[in-house]
């Protein structure tokens, strides 16, 4: 039987898991951005900030929990 988790484990683990998520929402974000012939595609770096401030507010939204709180 595995041993029990340490307070340090689960919050590496709980900050693993927003780490995951917010990757995710965010490479989706960017992959759609992309599709979007509207988008200003010349402009990487807006499209990469954009993606990333959209995941944290979706992170958020859906776990009630900011970024900068993760883990803690």
């Amino acid at each position: 039987m595995p041993k029990p988790l340490t307070e340090e484990e689960k919050k590496e683990q709980v900050a693993r898991f927003f780490a995951q998520k917010r990757e995710s929402f965010a490479q989706g974000i960017l992959f759609n951005l992309c599709q979007n012939p509207s988008a200003p595609l010349s402009d990487e770096k807006a499209l990469v900030d954009f993606s990333l401030k959209a995941a944290d507010c979706l992170v958020e939204k859906l776990y009630l929990v900011k970024p900068d709180e993760q883990g803690e």
